[in-house]
């Protein structure tokens, strides 16, 4: 039978977007349905057991829970492109996050070889997909290409330090896993930072506790939801 298509006709300069992200959605409702919008988001749209399970393999692989380092390079498709940075400066800017010998997860669409070597020389050691498809595809089994990318926001959710691409919805998704997977007695609240490749940081540990707490007060609607009385 014919398939019935419906059109949602979308023009910035005329103010018509009938689709948009879940954030202005929830922001725009009244404070009872934010919360409960915010508990169904937290407890019911997750990934399948499958992702984490293969995400799992990965992690134990790269040393454990908050045991390495993780970056998301965006680097093809995201329209803004003033975000886009040599390996060299991305390797630079977050050199002062990672600890020396520590294992670097690198989440990226770049596909030039030699593209992150500049990390080796930092003295980490950097690490992507590819890598341990081999290892994981024993421990875990197949993976559908179409679930790499879902499985790899998991993995870096799950490490100690991770700076994002600006702009990219898909680290928002990884800095918001990593709140509520970090959210423990046992793990080290300064590690929840969101940090971001393209900016410098130092060692200085005042400037590195203000991204911190911006990050922070940015998730902690979502990171308090068990508390609040809906």
């Amino acid at each position: 039978p014919e398939k019935k298509l419906i059109h949602f006709p979308m023009h910035v300069s005329q103010n018509l977007r009938y689709l948009t992200g879940v954030p202005p959605l929830i922001q725009q409702t009244p404070q009872p349905l934010t919360l409960a919008v915010k508990d169904f988001l937290r407890s019911d749209l997750v990934y399948g057991a499958h992702i984490y399970d293969t995400a799992r393999a990965y992690v134990r692989l790269l040393g454990g829970f908050n045991g390495f380092a993780a970056l998301h390079v965006r680097r093809n498709e995201l329209q803004y492109k003033n975000v886009f940075v040599p390996g060299e400066t991305t390797a630079d800017n977050v050199a002062a996050l990672f600890r020396a010998g520590e294992t670097v997860y690198i989440a990226t669409d770049e596909t030039s070889p030699g593209f992150f070597d500049a990390f080796t020389k930092l003295g980490v050691r950097p690490v992507q997909m590819q890598d341990l498809r081999d290892e994981v595809i024993k421990l875990a089994g197949p993976v559908h290409p179409k679930f790499e990318g879902m499985i790899e926001q998991v993995i870096c959710a799950a490490a100690r330090v991770f700076a994002g691409t600006p702009f990219s919805s898909y680290s928002a998704h990884i800095f918001r896993l990593r709140h509520l997977m970090h959210d423990s007695p046992n793990v080290n609240p300064d590690e929840r930072g969101c940090f971001y490749h393209t900016a410098p940081y130092s060692s200085d540990p005042t400037a590195l506790e203000a991204h911190r707490e911006r990050c922070t007060s940015a998730f902690i609607g979502e990171i308090l939801i068990a508390d609040a009385e809906i």
